[in-house]
């Protein structure tokens, strides 16, 4: 993940556990550092780092704070989660063009149908009937995936 020894990454790690970490990213993992959660009471954050080759990742950052014998203690684990977030914005952008084709819907086509399969809806149907007057409809209910 880090594309990098074990030792090259600890001491990069301790000697500035933020440097490798996305500017806008940093203020929520130092939150997560400094109070041992988020504001929102998690125990992890996901951000982007550099990793030693310059490569961006997405990380899931997991963090347990503790004590024990008068020390004090974190336990971590990352997590690579590039590929899911990677398809996460191909499935946005995706959505956000087909969403813009519904919004532009021309003429020359009968129907154009925005289908929520996880819910069992139609969010939204533009077409013409036969009197070629445009109509627009919003959630209406839809057979639900694998019906």
């Amino acid at each position: 993940m880090m594309e990098c020894s074990a030792e090259e990454f600890l001491k990069a790690e301790h000697d500035d556990p933020l440097s490798t970490v996305f500017e806008e990213d940093r203020a929520a993992a130092a939150y997560l550092l400094e109070n041992g959660t988020t504001p929102e009471s998690s125990t992890h954050t996901i951000i982007r780092k550099s990793n030693a080759k310059g490569n961006t990742i997405w990380v899931d950052m997991h963090y347990a704070f503790f004590e024990h014998g008068g020390r004090s203690y974190a336990y971590c684990n990352y997590f690579d989660i590039t590929g899911m977030k990677e398809n996460e914005q191909r499935n946005q952008a995706m959505y956000d063009e087909l969403n813009n084709e519904i919004q532009t819907f021309s003429g020359d086509r009968l129907a154009v149908i925005r289908s929520n399969l996880e819910d069992g809806v139609v969010e939204e149907i533009r077409g013409s009937d036969s009197l070629t007057v445009t109509r627009s409809a919003r959630r209406s209910r839809c057979c639900s995936r694998g019906a």
